[in-house]
């Protein structure tokens, strides 16, 4: 396959705690061959104004060098354009590119930008934010918030760590939960709204969501006692909690969350706050395209896996 005529390469300095920066004097290499200017980002959110130069700029793709958060803002950065984005992961959970098949390894997912596909993808809109993975209301969102006490913590001992932290210092709060029409209400411990199947690196809340299906799929946990909880944790890193009593999934286009009480909230592990009382989500269909595969990636799920059950 002959490669894009030209990528716009946006290094984030910071991902990985500092992996990044580190690269930079390695990346010559792995883009050998390649049409290619690169930029580094300065800032929070610099990436998604770099994206979107890009794109009006006419590069055919992107590469975003960094993280789940890198890739969030070089996504709203690509949306509208038909800019395709390439991820070089180096960030702590790199979450977005497991349901996809993009390698972990560098040289492999460097290898995509010769070889592979493009494949289009949704997004979930909250607000003026755009996310690719998923976004999270409670208890996650508050175990997202205390990774910044692990500084030099990186991949899933870095979330395990922060969710012994969050364990001890979240309550699960009423919620009222609108899914398409279907309301539910109680006193839940999170609500995961995902696009994608993993989150804060090994916990598989949506193990047979698809990114390219117009829905999301949902993951929503009642509370329970905390020895019930340490129970069931283990099953969420294999993807084997869905059928639990505990466990509410469903699919969705839309999704209004209410609650008497502040929730914190992320997408893509990136906080978009610590607490709000009523957010609104939806998909974007087929929204921006992603450098995959030619063989299309992880698995599909097969209808059965996917059929929605009510507790």
């Amino acid at each position: 396959m002959v490669p894009f005529s030209h990528y716009r390469v946006i290094v984030n300095p910071w991902a990985g705690r500092g992996t990044g920066a580190r690269l930079l004097p390695s990346l010559p290499a792995l883009l050998e061959g390649l049409s290619y200017s690169l930029v580094v980002t300065e800032a929070p959110r610099h990436a998604t104004a770099l994206a979107a130069t890009a794109a009006r700029e006419g590069a055919e793709v992107v590469v975003a060098v960094g993280g789940d958060g890198t890739v969030l803002e070089v996504l709203n950065g690509l949306l509208g354009s038909s800019t395709a984005l390439a991820v070089l992961p180096i960030g702590s959970g790199n979450d977005f590119i497991k349901p996809l098949g993009i390698p972990r390894d560098l040289e492999g997912a460097a290898r995509l930008l010769r070889c592979g596909v493009v494949r289009r993808i949704d997004l979930g809109r909250a607000g003026d934010t755009c996310f690719g993975n998923g976004l999270g209301i409670g208890f996650d969102a508050r175990v997202a918030i205390e990774t910044r006490h692990f500084p030099r913590l990186r991949g899933f001992p870095l979330y395990l760590a922060a969710l012994w932290r969050a364990v001890w210092r979240y309550r699960p709060c009423p919620m009222r939960v609108e899914m398409d029409g279907r309301i539910l209400e109680g006193r839940f411990l999170m609500l995961a709204v995902a696009n994608g199947r993993c989150l804060a690196a090994n916990f598989w809340l949506t193990p047979h969501a698809e990114m390219d299906d117009g829905l999301f799929d949902l993951c929503l946990v009642h509370a329970m006692p905390l020895p019930l909880f340490f129970y069931h944790l283990p099953k969420v890193t294999r993807g084997q909690h869905t059928h639990l009593r505990e466990v509410y999934m469903a699919r969705s286009r839309r999704v209004a969350v209410q609650s008497a009480l502040p929730l914190p909230v992320h997408a893509d592990g990136e906080i978009l706050s610590e607490g709000v009382t009523s957010l609104e989500v939806e998909i974007v269909p087929n929204a921006v395209g992603v450098l995959c595969p030619p063989e299309g990636g992880a698995p599909r799920s097969s209808p059965s896996q996917r059929t929605d059950h009510t507790r």
